[in-house]
């Protein structure tokens, strides 16, 4: 009788850290916290300097150099005093140590404005924002500098029975930025208007005004109106859309936004 043989079980699917991918990037970090170490060292050094300096009477404020220039007597046994060049070194030292540790890193954060940052970390600047989906997949998007366009639009609002709608857009949250969207309006009975406004900056105007039409329906029965926007959001994502009438139904997609990603804070 034959015996079939145990199939191995499978590892489990193991993606590499930076570090474990990149024997560079892991040896940059590895720099990074010797000259973190150095760091710790010289500032310890400076601040019982700057301690010696403010205790030392003054007369005794120069280095060995110095002494000799003046005539003054040097104990080879006394410590080294504390010496104003000796600070100088320490400082030019640290300035050094500082300047390369300045480490550029990628961080994903929840927070459009105040992530947490990882240790030895203190200035971010965010560069963008994305989505995931029900799969915990990044939504799919083009980016052309500030412009990022999703690769399927989205309706984000379709409904009727109201004359002032706030549709939330599916553009980023937590910071405002102006939502690339379309608009359409639809009556059977007659000809409607609508307005489109950004709560964030412009207050509800209360009526239709013609100057602000962003939409107009035909009068023609079962007529459709629409067009491509361009509206400021506020940090929630949500826009402000008034109609002349409550029975108008309003459909609202969103193809993408423009987002200047903190260059102007």
């Amino acid at each position: 009788m034959a015996l079939a043989a145990k199939s191995p079980t499978k590892p489990d699917f193991k993606v590499p850290s930076l570090c474990e991918a990149s024997p560079e990037y892991a040896a940059l970090i590895a720099r990074r916290e010797g000259l973190f170490a150095q760091k710790a060292t010289t500032e310890k050094e400076i601040a019982g300097l700057i301690k010696a300096l403010r205790t030392v009477p003054p007369a005794e404020r120069h280095s060995k150099a110095v002494a000799e220039l003046v005539g003054d007597h040097i104990s080879q046994s006394e410590p080294p005093r504390p010496s104003r060049e000796r600070l100088n070194e320490l400082q030019q030292h640290l300035n050094a140590i500082d300047k390369a540790t300045r480490v550029v890193d990628v961080l994903i954060s929840l927070s459009a404005t105040s992530p947490t940052l990882p240790t030895n970390y203190t200035l971010f600047r965010r560069i963008g924002s994305m989505k995931t989906n029900g799969s915990a997949q990044w939504t799919l998007f083009v980016q052309s500098g500030d412009e990022f366009l999703w690769a399927v639009a989205v309706q984000d609002l379709s409904t009727s029975g109201s004359a002032l709608y706030g549709p939330t857009l599916s553009v980023p949250t937590g910071v405002s930025v102006w939502a690339l969207h379309s608009i359409l309006i639809n009556n059977a009975i007659t000809t409607d208007s609508a307005i489109v406004y950004a709560q964030v900056a412009e207050n509800d105007p209360g009526a239709i005004n013609a100057f602000q039409r962003a939409v107009t329906q035909q009068v023609t029965a079962i007529s459709v109106n629409g067009g491509w926007l361009q509206t400021r959001t506020d940090t929630s994502a949500t826009i402000r859309i008034r109609v002349g009438l409550a029975a108008t139904t309003v459909i609202v997609g969103t193809r993408g936004w423009i987002d200047r990603r903190g260059r102007d804070n």
